[in-house]
Formats: structure tokens, C-alpha cells, sequence
């Protein structure tokens, strides 16, 4: 007969064994539906070696075939691959006045005057995705006259503070082109407060950079591919490709 304390011990060291996990099992390359790892940075990090490795080096067909697939784009050569891009931010940092101006002029159309008389007594340009006190109170100030302007307030301020997972300059035909890729694995796309979606607010911030002509490409204008949503569980597997994840674990590593 066991003791109390011996049948605690016997049971502990059960339950113990039963909590036993193989690392080998957080991304499984063989049935990426069983792979424990539920964090789309992860599948997305894999695909951002790809694309580097893409850029850096003559892609072979297989390389091609998948990155093409993925992208969504026939494409000559990757030129510039860049991981959760804050490229609203940081442009806005290199020329606060001129950067404003003219996301106001997209973000507010025919009410442009008003919002640029309110801001321009102020003492410093502010960034419209912070939650500065002087922000909210024209915020306020305006969105009480009319919704237009609270659209606007929502939409510069989601703008500021999305960033694409991953986004890839490429060159297809002599034209350069800007794609942006937001990574799924378990997750759906995301909504704001106002119902308005992740690949919409996306696909405003690819109008506004590369449609605007605020970012070039040396002399070269950049144009536009939009965002696309890539989901790791539906997309990586089809095809009849093995598995992509595999794939793409055994080029990264």
C-alpha cells in the first residue's frame, strides 16, 4: 500500500510526464496544422529570410515560383525587403510640416483649410497617431462640427500607427512596384473601433506613400501593388506544394 505523501509523489511525477513537450513539435515542417507555435511573427520572420535571400541572390525557379506565389507578382528582382516597416513614422520624422500637410490634404479633402488654420498655431508639427493633449482638444474641437471630421482624425491616426508586417520593393519590366504583406497563422483580420479593416487602413497607407510621390525609388516613381493578407494555414499548403513552412525552415536555417 502506498502512503498519502507516496500516492502525492506518484502523481505528481504523472501529471509531470504528461506536460512533456518536444521542441521539435513548435513548427512542425511535416503538418504545419500540428505545429504548436501560434504566433504569425514567427511564420512571418521565416518568409522575410526568404525574401532577403531572394534579394541577395540569384533566385533559382523554385525560389522564384514560391516568392512569385506569395507576393502575388511576377517580379524581375527584390529590391528592398523590410520587417514590420513603421515607414509612416519615419518619414513623418524627417519632415514634420511637409509630412502633415500633406496627409491632411489625403486624409480630409475639402475640410484641408480648416484642420491646417487649427494646426498651424500650434509651436510644433505633432504626430496625428499620438495622444498628445493639443491633438485631442482640435480633435475634439472639429469632430463636434461635423463627422467628416472625426473620419478623418480616425483615419490619419490608424495610418500613423500601422505598419505591415512585411513590405517588398520589386522590379518587374524596368517599373518599380511597393507590395505590403500582413501575416496570418490563427488569428483573422483585424478591425478598428469603426468597423474599418486592417488591408483597408493598409492599402491607404500604399496610396498615400508611393501613389503620393512622398517615397521614390532614386529618380524612379514607385508604384502601388496595394496589401495583400497571407495566410499561413490556407495559402502555405495549397498548390500541391509539400509545405511551404517546411520549405521555408529548411532555406532559412
Amino acid at each position: 500500500m502506498f502512503s498519502g505523501m507516496e500516492r502525492f509523489i506518484k502523481s505528481t511525477k504523472e501529471r509531470v510526464h504528461r506536460m512533456e513537450f518536444d521542441i521539435n513539435g513548435f513548427i512542425n515542417t511535416e503538418n504545419p496544422d500540428r505545429s504548436i507555435c501560434r504566433e504569425e511573427r514567427q511564420y512571418a520572420a521565416l518568409l522575410y529570410d526568404i525574401l532577403l535571400k531572394a534579394k541577395k541572390e540569384k533566385s533559382d525557379s523554385e525560389t522564384k515560383n514560391i516568392v512569385t506565389k506569395l507576393i502575388g507578382e511576377e517580379y524581375d528582382n527584390i529590391e528592398h525587403v523590410f520587417f514590420e516597416a513603421t515607414l509612416m513614422r519615419d518619414y513623418f520624422i524627417k519632415d514634420k510640416s511637409g509630412f502633415n500637410e500633406k496627409l491632411i490634404d489625403y486624409c480630409f479633402k475639402d475640410n484641408c483649410k480648416m484642420i491646417k488654420d487649427k494646426i498651424d498655431s500650434q509651436n510644433e508639427p505633432f504626430n496625428f497617431g499620438s495622444s498628445s493633449k493639443t491633438l485631442k482638444k482640435i480633435r475634439n474641437d472639429l469632430s463636434d462640427l461635423d463627422d467628416c471630421f472625426a473620419k478623418g482624425f480616425a483615419k490619419a491616426r490608424y495610418m500613423m500607427n500601422a505598419k505591415p508586417d512585411i513590405m517588398v520593393i520589386f522590379t518587374f519590366k524596368v517599373k518599380v512596384y511597393a507590395k505590403s504583406l500582413e501575416c496570418k497563422y490563427t488569428s483573422p483580420e483585424s478591425h478598428y473601433e469603426n468597423g474599418v479593416s486592417q488591408t483597408f487602413i493598409q492599402n491607404d497607407i500604399m496610396k498615400f506613400l508611393f501613389d503620393g510621390k512622398i517615397i521614390k525609388y532614386g529618380d524612379k516613381d514607385i508604384i502601388s501593388k496595394g496589401s495583400v493578407i497571407l495566410d499561413f494555414k490556407d495559402k502555405i499548403c495549397e498548390d500541391n506544394i509539400d509545405s511551404r513552412i517546411k520549405y521555408f525552415v529548411d532555406k532559412a536555417y
